[in-house]
């Protein structure tokens, strides 16, 4: 059965019901609600600090999904989930996913579980780096909230586990999730306006990634990641934007340590641009560890963040920032759980004033 989990993410590799029965033509409501399946993820906080030089002191909630998954047969599954959120105006509703699933019912030494998704989809990176580093409600992925590229568009996804999967045993000591015994691909084309706008142009984007255990079911926690992005910024007159990514992890019961390099140009919303409305060049890396205590459910966690952009930017843009982030967190119920982290951006190249904030989260995730 598919779920959320404490990234905010999905499996993007398919996951059969271990409990499945055999595929029936029958009806009713008892056939409904055996199938149907609802699930809610929220991040409540409370937050204070400094950002654009200005003090703040407030209450906010950066996300309220409500998912409804209808599984009719073990080899195709549907998925809504309405995202409120507040803007300017007030609290919004929009879709975040809205896709149909084919899943493969196979398992094999070269590949396992292919599927297929069609609509308003994950795209390949975060639902799988979301995996791995849970703070997601703590705030965005490194590449996501550089203004890259955000975790859903209208489009295809295409995936596959690498290998059979892994034992229960194995994925117990290293993850349940996208467990191939040699790793995962997924890949996919896209609109390139991501869940939150509108195409502006005719372009499309394509995206991919493949991850791959080296030492495959000796070393399951080990995995070395590479990620391509190739399309045209969202905006009519369509700057370049592509992006290439080299990242690597660790993950195990008690520790988990990642890293991560990126360089490219432009970006998906089309603003990362110079004078001339040319794309511009940008570099960064991030690094992520967690020091997990799952006899009480604690945890210590740690990011910092470097990103530069080329010199020759629109003034507005920063050329170099860094972004520290630490904090402790306690799971009192599955992956209901409190955080209270302090997040420090600076910029290296520019007299803008830093940024920071020191919050209290409450993540629920239910069922």
């Amino acid at each position: 059965m598919l779920c959320l989990t404490a990234g905010g993410a999905s499996r993007a590799a398919p996951v059969e019901r271990a409990d499945a029965e055999e595929d029936d033509d029958g009806g009713g409501v008892h056939w409904l609600l055996e199938r149907t399946h609802l699930s809610t993820l929220m991040f409540l906080h409370y937050g204070g600090g400094e950002q654009g030089g200005e003090r703040f002191n407030k209450f906010y909630v950066s996300r309220g999904y409500l998912t409804l998954k209808l599984e009719p047969l073990r080899w195709f599954h549907t998925r809504a989930t309405v995202d409120v959120y507040e803007d300017d105006d007030g609290w919004e509703l929009r879709f975040k996913y809205i896709y149909g699933r084919f899943i493969a019912p196979l398992e094999t030494a070269v590949v396992s579980r292919p599927m297929v998704e069609f609509g308003l989809v994950h795209v390949p990176w975060l639902s799988y780096e979301e995996e791995i580093n849970r703070y997601r409600m703590q705030g965005t992925m490194f590449l996501e909230r550089a203004g890259l590229f955000n975790s859903a568009d209208l489009g295809v996804t295409v995936g596959t586990l690498l290998g059979r999967p892994l034992s229960e045993e194995d994925q117990e000591r290293s993850s349940p999730h996208f467990p191939g015994t040699w790793g995962s691909i997924s890949a996919g084309l896209y609109n390139g306006g991501g869940y939150h706008g509108a195409e502006l142009n005719r372009s499309k984007a394509l995206a991919a990634r493949i991850s791959v255990r080296p030492l495959g079911a000796w070393a399951p926690m080990l995995q070395v990641s590479y990620l391509l992005v190739y399309g045209k910024g969202n905006v009519e007159s369509a700057p370049d934007w592509d992006l290439h990514g080299a990242f690597a992890s660790f993950e195990s019961r008690y520790l988990v340590v990642t890293g991560q390099y990126a360089r490219g140009r432009g970006s998906q919303n089309g603003k990362n641009l110079d004078r001339d409305g040319e794309a511009v060049g940008f570099q960064g890396a991030s690094g992520f560890t967690e020091l997990r205590w799952p006899a009480v459910g604690a945890a210590l966690f740690g990011r910092y963040d470097w990103l530069r952009r080329d010199a020759d930017a629109d003034d507005s843009a920063p050329e170099t920032s860094g972004r520290l982030i630490a904090g402790l967190a306690y799971f009192f119920f599955r992956d209901c759980g409190l955080v209270v982290d302090v997040d420090h951006l600076w910029w290296l190249d520019t007299d803008q004033p830093d940024e920071w904030e020191v919050k209290l989260t409450m993540q629920i995730a239910l069922p």
